[in-house]
């Protein structure tokens, strides 16, 4: 932010020239947008654990075990 030394009150002028890449290069201000937004996803559900699978598959043996519900 740009602030004057003799009231120490910030100006709008850093919210304009933040702004300077939306205009100019849209395309990768859409880019870094994409970029910030990951920063915030997560999983919807956590990955399965080996033992929540309902199907067993070992290759070493060449057998499949399938639980019951």
């Amino acid at each position: 932010m740009v602030t004057e030394e003799r009231t120490g009150t910030s100006s709008g002028g850093g919210g304009a020239l933040g702004g300077f890449t939306d205009v100019f290069d849209p395309g990768r201000a859409r880019a870094e947008h994409d970029l910030d937004s990951k920063e915030h996803q997560g999983e919807l559900l956590p990955a399965p654990l080996d033992a929540d699978l309902p199907v067993q598959i070992d290759l070493d043996s060449g057998t499949a075990r399938i639980r019951r519900p």
